[in-house]
């Protein structure tokens, strides 16, 4: 058999390869994996970008057959360990240099850009977000816009009030700069609440006509009254929702290891979302599950039994999840999911 030359690998191939090196997770949670510079993206998330794009400068050959992978990540939050002392001024100037920089790209390299990812602070506010406005602008087939963070939402709404991003279909944003967002983003799929509350998001969630999946930390405690907004506000399209609580770094044992036993009181209102077919509940991982877990869990359960319709199947998901990030001094590694169970509904 004739050797495999790496460029005649199929695509997926190629992508699952890339895959397996480190980037910024999608399940990326603000409040909960700082500790690098304080608010930026730690560099390990680097080792994709880093990888790829060496790889594509040993010949020409690779940096041809490489390029939508070089470019399908564009990330603006790093910073390198030398500017950590400057890191607010660093990220927004660097934000300006990469806008600035895709403008002289050719538009092979704006149409392979899929993700991006970006946090603002409150550093040369207005050229930051004018240069914002134009790189977006420029990214035909972004599929997923990541806000990581963001300490001026009121600049940015303004920024981009005028502007439509109709190819975004993933928006991962922290319940700050939601109101900022979601209004340019109509054909949002799935919207996934990266820090805060979450009240602005599912407020939002009536200008997100197609919008598929809600998930990601929010706080269904709270606020009382977010899970009837939740129920005014989803569009008949949403089909998947998360429970998950919110955790903040410091919060100690009470934010990191338990789920509130109120979710057994909410969860039911739940039955009003008649086009949920998937409802996942996420708890910390215990050692000894509460009792109040089962309760959430039979609350759960009871919902989507009652959703089911002749013809069709609802499906439960309960997960556990491990999270070494919240605990002080953790080299902030991801979530990890200790397990998952399904139930089928038919």
């Amino acid at each position: 058999m004739a050797p495999t030359s790496f460029l005649t690998l199929p695509n997926e191939i190629t992508s699952e390869i890339f895959s397996h090196l480190r980037q910024i997770p999608l399940e990326y949670y603000h409040d909960t994996y700082t500790g690098w510079t304080g608010s930026t993206a730690h560099p390990r998330w680097r080792e994709r970008t880093e990888a790829v794009r060496a790889l594509s400068q040993t010949c020409k050959a690779l940096q041809t057959h490489l390029l939508p992978w070089v470019w399908e990540r564009f990330d603006c939050c790093f910073v390198p360990p030398a500017r950590d002392s400057k890191w607010f001024i660093f990220v927004m100037s660097g934000l300006q240099r990469k806008a600035a920089g895709m403008k002289k790209m050719g538009k092979e390299v704006k149409e392979s850009v899929r993700t991006l990812s970006n946090l603002l602070t409150k550093s040369d506010v207005e050229a930051t977000l004018r240069s914002l406005k134009e790189l977006l602008q420029m990214l035909p087939n972004l599929r997923t816009l990541h806000v990581i963070h963001c300490k001026t939402p009121g600049a940015l709404g303004k920024a981009i009030k005028d502007i439509q991003l109709p190819s975004v279909a993933t928006l991962i944003v922290p319940t700050e700069a939601a109101n900022a967002v979601i209004g340019v983003c109509p054909n949002v799929l799935h919207i996934r609440c990266a820090g805060g509350a979450g009240s602005t998001i599912v407020g939002g969630l009536k200008k997100l006509p197609k919008c598929q999946v809600l998930d990601g930390m929010m706080d269904w405690v709270k606020d009382p009254k977010l899970v009837d907004r939740l129920v005014k506000n989803a569009p008949s399209s949403l089909h998947t929702v998360e429970i998950r609580r919110p955790v903040c770094e410091g919060l100690g044992i009470m934010s990191q290891d338990t789920a509130p036993a109120e979710w057994a009181n909410i969860i039911p209102k739940l039955v009003q979302l008649k086009g949920l077919k998937t409802l996942i509940v996420t708890f910390p991982k215990a050692t000894e599950e509460p009792v109040s877990d089962q309760a959430t869990v039979d609350a759960a359960r009871k919902v989507m039994r009652l959703l089911k319709r002749k013809g069709e199947e609802t499906k439960l998901i309960v997960r556990r999840i491990q999270a070494p990030h919240y605990d002080p001094g953790s080299p902030k590694e991801e979530d990890r999911l200790v397990s998952e169970e399904s139930e089928i509904f038919e």
